[in-house]
C-alpha cells in the first residue's frame, strides 16, 4: 500500500490530523496466545521518526494523491455554493407548489 517516498494524511484516535512522509514501510508480528494465532501488524516510520500501526491502533492513515491548489479549492468551494442554491431553489419551488 505504502511506499518509501509517499505522503500520507494520518487522522489520530484523539482528533489529530498529521501529514507527512513515509520513510519506510514494516510489519511486526502480534502473537495471540489466546487464539494461538500469530500476524503481521504492517506500519510506517515516518522521515521525522514517528511509527503508525496500519492496524487502526493508532488512528486513520491515508496515501495522498494530490495536494489541492488555492485555485482549485475556490473552484470546489464555488461548486459546491451553486449546488446549495440550485438545492435550496428547487425545494422553495416545490414548496410553493411550481414543481412536483
Amino acid at each position: 500500500m505504502f511506499k518509501q517516498g509517499d505522503k500520507y494524511i494520518h487522522f489520530t484516535k484523539y482528533g489529530g490530523v498529521n501529514k507527512g512522509e513515509v520513510e519506510s514501510c514494516g510489519e511486526t508480528i502480534k502473537w495471540d496466545t489466546e487464539n494461538m494465532v500469530a500476524y503481521h501488524i504492517p506500519y510506517v516510520k515516518t522521515t521525522v521518526g514517528h511509527i503508525i500501526h496500519m492496524n487502526g491502533d493508532d488512528g486513520r492513515v491515508f496515501k495522498i494523491k494530490s495536494d489541492i491548489t488555492e485555485d482549485m479549492l475556490n473552484k470546489l468551494k464555488g461548486s459546491a455554493t451553486f449546488f446549495e442554491e440550485m438545492r435550496n431553489r428547487k425545494q422553495r419551488l416545490k414548496n410553493e407548489g411550481n414543481i412536483s
